[in-house]
């Protein structure tokens, strides 16, 4: 991730800096109770709304739009026929992600099968488990880090530099 300065700089000097915070960034050592500390300190980062959905399989994505057509605006699919998925975050429902309230339906396909989708219910939203955001909380502490460590050192050496003209 390239860093900000306040003064151009040369390609060069670009290359060398942009090196030196990925050095610094991917030497940065963390333990798991800093992590758990800082994903308590972010928690609001890592909440996600949780959705209810049926899915019924259909042989084409023709009959996919015609059974949506078929069940209008007010119609639901039936419970038999169709299976439910959820609930669960809407990262691990992509085809859900345009839907804004219970009832809505799309034809979708997934895993080389199309299948009407429709949304039962929006959940109220749940702070996603440490483990499921482990990763992100380590990408984010560490760049935090990283920017705090690489200013101190840039601060350093402005302050050891000697200048002549």
């Amino acid at each position: 991730m390239p860093i900000a300065t306040n003064s151009p700089a040369c390609p060069d000097e670009e290359r060398l800096r942009d090196a030196l915070f990925a050095s610094m960034r991917d030497s940065v050592v963390l333990a798991d109770d800093e992590l758990r500390a800082h994903y308590e300190q972010t928690r609001i980062r890592y909440v996600t709304r949780q959705l209810v959905l049926r899915r019924k399989p259909l042989a084409s994505e023709a009959q996919a739009r015609a059974e949506d057509r078929r069940l209008g605006a007010a119609g639901r699919l039936a419970a038999d026929g169709a299976e439910s998925i959820g609930p669960a975050p809407t990262d691990r429902l992509p085809e859900a992600l345009s839907f804004t309230s219970p009832g809505q339906r799309a034809a979708v396909m997934r895993d080389g099968v199309w299948s009407l989708v429709e949304l039962e219910e929006i959940r109220a939203a749940e702070t996603l488990p440490f483990e499921a955001v482990r990763a992100q909380v380590e990408q984010s502490l560490r760049l935090l880090r990283a920017q705090s460590e690489f200013h101190a050192e840039i601060d350093r050496l402005r302050q050891e530099a000697v200048i002549e003209r």
